[in-house]
């Protein structure tokens, strides 16, 4: 328990706050969930069951002095024992600061009226929560606002809840102290970069925790500690506890910058705000530049397996999405829910990119990067990793063209087809600054290939074809390290038989590797280079069981293929055999 306490002492949890009825401004509800609870969470009958919200100092700013005069919780059904017990204290370890214990608990919303109302205290955090017994489930639903919790079932430990459900329990807050004005900012969108001659777009969402219908409120825009913009933003009428949203451009300032961008709301209707230290949002590296940018080739990495049954439908909707697009370079890891004949060791440790406690595919990341800034709903496990639907694969796209390009990349591929080898060599140069803090400079080289035919896919009828599977990893797994003053790699690779040259691609990227965090690992750049395209000559193979295959002409963009007994001679009548240069050919 002493590690719930330190983590409770540290971490800000939001939660929702509500009115008991749209027209009733003298109480507040603090707590999760609206009248409608959509989820059961199985409690169990070997013990008491229950949840918990932790509330940090900062998050009860604006309700200090404010008294507790009742809870309401949504049960399922209590069978046999139905007491319940309610209770606030500092820390879940700790002993309660007041509880409460009453029986006759229903199914539905059930409101407890206190005797004795417990006054938030001046300073410090607090807990508050319910246990109860003889309940099969407990009632839970999406939140209006994220809100971190505990939750106990069959008489088990308090273990932190991971998922977005959040438990139906809300305190009841009534007094003289209620927030006239409150704005907690519940999402908000900022950009990353910027350069003259293009607006800055900012956008977001709040929540009116105040008990004063809010009708227009005050943002500021700093770089550094330099105001830039201030924007009185007029809003539709927000009534207490209605949620609203603002957007404003502001012109990119004409000088390099490097650094903290923010926007902070200060002042709602002429007035300050309750509680200051939630109504702020903020880009830690925020650059702008005198120039443009150099646009990105994004990488999107995919997840998938033979295993998976849902993966040859929703790579249809991948395959539409990209197929138009040359910005993109797709690579398919053949991992995430099991292995398949495909799977290479590489594929497997990209793993670490998903929330610790879920695999799943088919899933989908860009540039390793996490938006949920941008896009909190796709990105809600809080990794790069996403599912993978139609209109999120356009909004994650949007996201991604968003960032430009930190180097430029440069790809040369040398295939010998006859002696089944290639040589690859990667140079490049940086053209942004490039921040240390995020990690080390990784270049990474990966060899995929295209349309490989498969009579094992799952949820698939007949033959079905991969696409740019990942087959080969030239580097170590997560790149060669190098320097942003040297990058540079030559490598040279065998290709196994059963390989399609004219279907091959490499793929070179360039990142920023954190041993440590998903989230700041982030690629920066990165190229893709056809095999096909640089093949030019003659190939005649031999199979597996020393029968000659038929001699493929390979070309720019393609290949055609003839008898194994053919003789090719060039316009002077001397035979070809092997690599050829392009030109015209007699076949005899």
């Amino acid at each position: 328990m002493k590690y719930l306490k330190a983590l409770l002492s540290s971490i800000l949890f939001l939660s929702t706050f509500l009115s008991l009825r749209a027209e009733d401004y003298s109480s507040i509800l603090l707590g999760n969930s609206t009248n409608r609870s959509a989820y059961l969470i199985s409690a169990g009958t070997a013990g008491a069951a229950g949840a918990a919200l932790c509330y940090a100092d900062a998050t009860l700013a604006a309700f200090r002095g404010c008294s507790i005069s009742g809870f309401r919780l949504d049960l399922y059904a209590p069978t046999g024992e139905d007491s319940l017990r309610l209770f606030v204290a500092r820390s879940l370890d700790a002993e309660p600061l007041a509880e409460w214990v009453t029986t006759g608990v229903k199914k539905g919303w059930n409101t407890v009226t206190l005797d004795m109302p417990f006054t938030i205290p001046d300073d410090g955090p607090l807990v508050m929560g319910y246990e109860i017994l003889g309940a099969r489930y407990l009632r839970y639903a999406d939140p209006l606002l994220p809100c971190e919790e505990y939750r106990r079932v069959n008489g088990g430990e308090w273990q932190p809840v991971k998922d977005a459900m959040r438990a139906s329990f809300q305190a009841v807050l009534t007094g003289e102290r209620l927030p006239e004005r409150n704005v907690l900012l519940t999402w908000s969108r900022l950009p990353h970069y910027g350069w003259m001659g293009k607006d800055m777009r900012f956008e977001g969402t709040f929540v009116n925790l105040g008990t004063e219908v809010v009708e227009e409120f005050t943002v500021d825009v700093s770089l550094g500690d330099e105001v830039l913009h201030s924007e009185a933003c007029s809003t539709d009428v927000v009534e207490p506890r209605g949620s609203g949203r603002f957007a404003f451009t502001v012109p990119t300032p004409y000088r390099d910058f490097l650094g903290k961008l923010t926007l902070a709301v200060t002042q709602v209707n002429g007035g300050d705000d309750a509680s200051p230290g939630d109504n702020r949002s903020e880009v830690a590296d925020f650059m702008c530049r005198k120039e443009d940018f150099t646009p990105r080739t994004i990488l999107m990495e995919e997840f998938s397996t033979e295993n998976c049954t849902n993966c040859p439908n929703v790579h249809k909707s991948v395959m539409l999405f990209a197929q138009d697009r040359t910005d993109i370079i797709e690579v398919i890891h053949h991992a995430g829910f099991l292995t398949d004949k495909l799977t290479v060791p590489e594929s497997e440790e990209m793993l670490w990119f998903y929330p610790t406690d879920k695999l799943y595919a088919p899933a989908v990341m860009f540039d390793r990067t996490n938006f949920a800034d941008a896009l909190p709903d796709i990105y809600a496990d809080g990794t790069p990793v996403t599912g993978i639907t139609l209109e999120g694969l356009k909004r994650q796209y949007a996201e991604a063209a968003e960032v430009p390009a930190f180097a430029a990349l440069r790809l040369f591929v040398d295939p010998d087809v006859c002696a089944r080898t290639m040589q690859v060599e990667v140079m490049g140069d940086m053209l942004l600054p490039f921040d240390d803090a995020l990690g080390n400079l990784r270049l990474n080289v990966y060899v995929t290939e295209d349309s490989i035919a498969s009579q094992t896919q799952r949820g698939a009828s007949g033959t079905y074809h991969h696409r740019h599977a990942l087959r080969k990893v030239l580097t170590p797994a997560w790149g060669d390290s190098v320097s942003d003053d040297c990058i540079s790699g030559r490598y040279a690779v065998e290709i196994p038989d059963g390989w399609q040259f004219e279907r091959l691609s490499v793929v070179a990227f360039l990142t920023a590797y954190d041993g440590h965090d998903a989230n700041r690992s982030p690629v920066l750049a990165a190229t893709e280079c056809s095999v096909g395209d640089e093949i030019v000559g003659i190939y005649s193979p031999v199979s597996a069981s020393g029968i000659p295959s038929p001699q493929c002409f390979y070309h720019s963009g393609g290949a055609f293929c003839i008898p194994s007994k053919a003789a090719v001679y060039d316009l002077s009548g001397r035979r070809v055999a092997g690599q050829a240069p392009r030109g015209v050919y007699i076949m005899k």
